[in-house]
Order: structure tokens, then sequence, then C-alpha cells
């Protein structure tokens, strides 16, 4: 199968059993993201891997922002959003931190 064909046939999974990766899938998986577009060598991203507790402090931080926006929201709503921190047994954010460079414009 083609990276094109991989792409295309792709389907979204609602929940991913535990173990989830392995050491060796999570390696590759940051390799090959290391390589995405870099011009000038900036490294402008970061990566934060949530497991066991963390994926649960997620989830809590995630109910407290969706309660703190609006006071009309239901506790089932509450809940399901902190569940969406464990769907999977491990979490992987990419974090974007642009940095400036003298000879490399923005856009």
């Amino acid at each position: 199968m083609s990276p094109i064909e991989a792409l295309l046939s792709r389907v979204s999974v609602p929940r991913v059993l535990e173990p989830g990766v392995t050491s060796v899938e999570l390696d590759l998986l940051l390799r090959a993201g290391l390589r995405a577009c870099d011009h000038g060598r900036l490294k402008p991203y970061r990566f934060i891997l949530l497991e066991g507790e963390a994926r649960d402090r997620l989830g809590e931080s995630m109910s407290d922002y969706l309660h703190g926006d609006s006071v009309d929201v239901s506790e089932d709503a509450i809940e399901a959003t902190k569940l969406k921190a464990l769907r999977a047994p491990t979490l992987l954010s990419v974090i974007f931190c642009p940095r400036d460079h003298d000879k490399i414009p923005e856009t």
C-alpha cells in the first residue's frame, strides 16, 4: 500500500484498548514526526506524552475548562469530556512553538 493509499483508507478508531503502543512503535512514530518539514532547522515543535494518571488530569482540566466556560453545561457533558482523555492508553500531543529567525519569514 502506498502512503497516499494509506491516508485515503484511514479510519478513526473511537477507543483504543490496552496495551496501546509499544515503546518501539512510539519511538518509530516520534522519529517520523521529527522528519516533518522544518525550514531552517528551528524545530518549532515539541511532543508531550500522556499515559496513566496524566490522562486523568487532562480529562479533569478539559472538563474544568468546559464548566468554567458556561454555567449551562450538564453533568453528562462534563463527564463525557473527562472520558475523552481516556479513549486511548497513550496520548501524544504535538505542540507548535514558533521561533523567530531573522533570515526565515514567518509565512
